[in-house]
Order: C-alpha cells, then structure tokens, then sequence
C-alpha cells in the first residue's frame, strides 16, 4: 500500500468523500508518486494508458493549486509521456481537465486525464465518444489495473535512473 498522505485544504472538504483520497483506491491505482502528485491509473480507461495526474493536496478547482503543484503537475505530465513512450510507444497524448461541477467535473479533486496517442489510433471524434462512454463501461479486473500499473510503474522506475 502507498504511504502517500492526501492533506484536505479545509474542515469543509474533510466531509467530502473524494475517490482520490481513499487509501484504497490509492493502493490500487498508483503508478506514481512524489512529495506534490500521484499518478493514477484509470481504473475505466477509455484507451490503454489513460491515467490522472493528481495533486495531493485535496484541491477542488484548478485555480486554487499553488505554483509549486502547478509545476510538479506539469513535470508529472512530462515524466508520465516518457513512462507511456516506453510502454506503449506512444508519440503524442491528448490531456484535459474538468473545472468545476458544471464543467462536468466527476469528483472534486483537481486531476488532469492523460491519454497517450500514437499517430493514426483514434479520430478525434472517436476519442471524445471513448471518452463519453468510459464512464458507463465495467471497471477493469483486478489483473488487468495490475498489470497496467506494473508495466508504467516499471517504466516510472528506468526514467528515475535518468532523472
């Protein structure tokens, strides 16, 4: 089980139930983190690879990160296009982030969706629709959200080498 510790920016925010803030979820789903972020594994990935970049600092609204989170979501989101290039050989990726309830924003928590692309794999389109219909789609098994968050985990591990 990961020893992150997720801190909550308000008594508020300690009622909420925030998915990102389970220890749970947390030990299933990290393939990834440092002292600011955690990386995650979609456990409904609309395409092989589609994690969250996540600060741990339990932040709802983008806006209210601090640089320092801004910056370490960022070097993550480099970092993970490197893990998802030696993965899966991914050359490109599509990143987006939900800013508020009425944006559509799922759970309230900051956390930017990463998707590694390769060249000729989805019209945008098509993505998006992916996208749309992950969230009605079954949960991974158990083995599958193993074995993806072993192999980028693995792959996290040869890029900290070259760090």
């Amino acid at each position: 089980m990961t020893a992150i510790a997720l801190t909550l920016a308000s008594s508020a925010q300690a009622e909420v139930v925030c998915s990102f803030c389970k220890p749970d979820v947390l030990a299933k789903q990290t393939i990834y983190e440092d002292d600011q972020v955690v990386i995650l594994y979609n456990h409904k990935p609309a395409i092989r690879g589609h994690c969250m970049v996540i600060p741990k600092r339990h932040v709802e609204r983008l806006e209210d990160l601090n640089e320092g989170e801004v910056l370490a979501v960022h070097e993550a989101i480099s970092n993970l296009f490197r893990a998802t290039f030696k993965s899966y050989e991914s050359t490109g990726y599509d990143i987006f982030q939900k800013n508020g309830k009425e944006a559509g924003q799922s759970v309230p928590h900051v956390h930017v969706h990463f998707l590694p692309r390769k060249e000729n794999d989805y019209w945008d389109i098509g993505l998006y629709l992916r996208l749309f219909s992950a969230q009605f789609q079954s949960t991974l098994s158990k083995e599958q959200l193993q074995e993806e968050v072993a192999n980028l985990s693995q792959s996290f591990s040869y890029l900290k080498s070259d760090l």
